[in-house]
């Protein structure tokens, strides 16, 4: 399914006060509406476990650790603006790898969800096929695939 965020649902995200909860020193751009939406549909997630790809420096998985198993799958090599050094975030786990290329520290039908933020974009047409089936092969049966993708119309 493919979903454009309308203003209309980012404002009311932002009026719930739930971004309260993401500790962030970031200045506003389009990650932040990228971040109140992700938090909108995963606040409330306990006892799964959850992956960010390409967390790098995530903004949402230390909440989310909270309540819940939680894995950064990044290389930490700076790709599209990402950090260059791996950063270690409380009780999140790091997997130094990338999504699509079927890297065995990746279990298949391990993740309950799988998210990104200003990812997808970033991978090369042609290796989407091998990200999505990537995706698709460490998500348990059921599970939940979110992608923010940044778009500008």
């Amino acid at each position: 399914m493919l979903k454009f965020v309308s203003k209309q649902e980012y404002w009311d995200v932002e009026d719930s006060g739930l971004l309260e909860n993401i500790a962030s020193d970031m200045p506003w751009h389009l990650k932040s509406i990228q971040d109140a939406i992700i938090f909108s549909h995963l606040h409330e997630v306990s006892n799964k476990v959850v992956a960010e790809v390409g967390g790098g420096d995530s903004r949402i998985l230390p909440f989310l650790s909270k309540c819940n198993a939680c894995y950064n799958i990044d290389e930490f090599q700076g790709v599209g603006s990402g950090p260059s050094q791996e950063v270690v975030l409380d009780e999140v786990q790091n997997v130094k790898t990338m999504v699509g290329k079927f890297s065995e520290l990746l279990k298949p039908d391990f993740f309950d969800i799988i998210f990104s933020i200003s990812v997808v974009e970033h991978v090369p047409t042609k290796k989407l096929p091998d990200f999505f089936q990537d995706c698709q092969r460490i998500l348990k049966p059921g599970g939940k695939m979110i992608h923010l993708i940044d778009v500008y119309l």
